[in-house]
């Protein structure tokens, strides 16, 4: 329900842009509209990621770094990873943030093993 709402929304957003660029000749407008959406969608994105991790680790009852770093490029391309201090690939802060608010600590870290488990 969450997502469709959510689908729905973007919609709304993106046919609001269309109709400014359209119907306005101000390109200041139209710019900030723009920004708007690109936030609004990279917000949707994160929660699409954070739920799947959620959804992955309860189901599962683990979830790899590798594996989650692999559906992310897939799906939603590499801005949302970074490289971390050791030179891995890392999931966004923003990502991990959420993700970590939505387990309530049920899902634990082993860091020797690089991957997610419920616990």
């Amino acid at each position: 329900m969450l997502w469709e709402a959510r689908q729905f929304f973007m919609e709304i957003a993106i046919k609001l842009y269309i109709a400014i660029k359209y119907y306005c000749s101000n390109t200041c407008y139209t710019i900030e509209v723009a920004k708007w959406i690109g936030v609004m969608i990279m917000e949707n994105n994160i929660q699409e990621i954070a739920e799947w991790m959620l959804h992955e680790v309860k189901e599962v009852g683990t979830l790899h770094q590798e594996t989650a770093v692999t559906y992310i490029v897939k799906n939603y391309g590499e801005q949302y990873l970074y490289m971390n201090e050791n030179g891995n690939q890392s999931i966004d802060k923003a990502v991990k943030k959420l993700f970590k608010k939505m387990h309530g600590g049920r899902a634990a870290w082993d860091r020797d093993g690089f991957f997610w488990a419920w616990t």
